[in-house]
């Protein structure tokens, strides 16, 4: 831990090359490393930690037992109650070792065949309700400066509602035509639908379009749902001001989900940190996942009736309790 800031931890016996890079094809060898492993986020990892009592006896027990089997490895690695939100992140920013400070431990592909990370795509084929689900969103994030709360460093610059036909048509664009027109029509609705000024999103007032990038995860979703009954429906997106050859990018709530965590909690603790919207399993209708990407789990969401009657009110007394905790 003091030459490396980022780590992966693997399952047990996995196939992955650095893994079997340790016993080098060493029979013998290969028993030692028959629990969760941690290795540095390198080409050539010099050393590995191995967490006992986490071994792989099968595919269903190893699944049983993943969340306690990691929340150990926390509890080694850390020396923290595993409980503590410092320390499930896989970051240690309250140790008073120097060393541990910059300390960043993720899942590595084999270990999120079990549990894989969390994203969320909230939809409506109203748009109506829609646009009440991203005031909601925008009010969280009043009320939550108002309680004396920092908004997360990742948290959006906008919270917008867009058409997936308009977003279907821009990750479709092939031409300079097509482009073009696709980027004209998404701005549309990002200006017209929500409130969103021209004067902030883009850089060059001469410049013929605004220009449009759209996130890894939002990309992945476009492309399995591509002809799917999503077409007639209206999505939550994130939107981000950039530097440089776009002028903003949209994607999905989600991210990285944390050691002993399920794919759903990632879900929920990285929407709210990336767009202050608090959802939980009532929202859930169904899930997509890749074919290609097994390490993503997309759950579609539709609001429930109670979300939108939601009082003010509500939302000021949950930020509340938030800041005296």
């Amino acid at each position: 831990v003091l030459y490396f800031a980022r780590y992966k931890v693997h399952a047990s016996l996995c196939d992955c090359n650095k893994v079997k890079a340790l016993y080098s094809g060493d029979e013998r060898r290969k028993s030692l490393y028959d629990g969760l492993i941690v290795l540095p986020d390198a080409k050539r990892p010099q050393f590995a930690y191995v967490c006992c009592e986490t071994r792989f006896d099968s595919k269903a027990s190893f699944a049983r037992n993943r969340s306690a089997y990691e929340t150990k490895l926390c509890t080694e690695i850390f020396h923290f109650n595993a409980l503590n939100n410092d320390v499930t992140t896989g970051k240690c920013t309250k140790s008073t070792d120097k060393a541990h400070k910059q300390i960043k431990i993720s899942c590595a592909q084999c270990l999120l065949k079990f549990e894989p990370n969390g994203f969320v795509c909230v939809s409506s084929p109203s748009i109506s309700t829609m646009l009440i689900v991203r005031d909601i969103a925008r009010e969280n994030s009043m009320r939550k400066k108002e309680a004396g709360l920092t908004l997360h460093a990742d948290h959006a610059d906008y919270v917008c509602i867009v058409s997936v036909k308009a977003l279907l048509n821009m990750s479709k664009a092939r031409t300079r035509r097509e482009t073009v027109a696709a980027s004209l029509d998404l701005t549309h609705e990002l200006t017209c639908n929500n409130g969103i000024s021209v004067d902030v999103i883009t850089r060059n007032v001469d410049q013929e379009h605004i220009k449009i990038g759209f996130g890894h995860h939002l990309k992945s979703l476009l492309y399995i749902v591509s002809n799917y009954k999503y077409q007639g429906m209206h999505w939550f997106v994130l939107v981000n001001s950039m530097e440089g050859e776009v002028n903003f990018a949209l994607d999905l709530p989600g991210g990285k989900r944390r050691l002993g965590e399920n794919s759903f909690d990632c879900a929920v603790r990285e929407t709210e940190e990336e767009c202050s919207l608090i959802i939980d399993k009532s929202w859930i209708q169904t899930t997509e996942e890749s074919a290609k990407d097994k390490g993503n789990l997309y759950f579609m969401l539709t609001p429930p009736e109670k979300l939108l009657t939601q009082s003010a009110d509500e939302v000021t007394d949950h930020f509340s309790r938030l800041r005296t905790l």
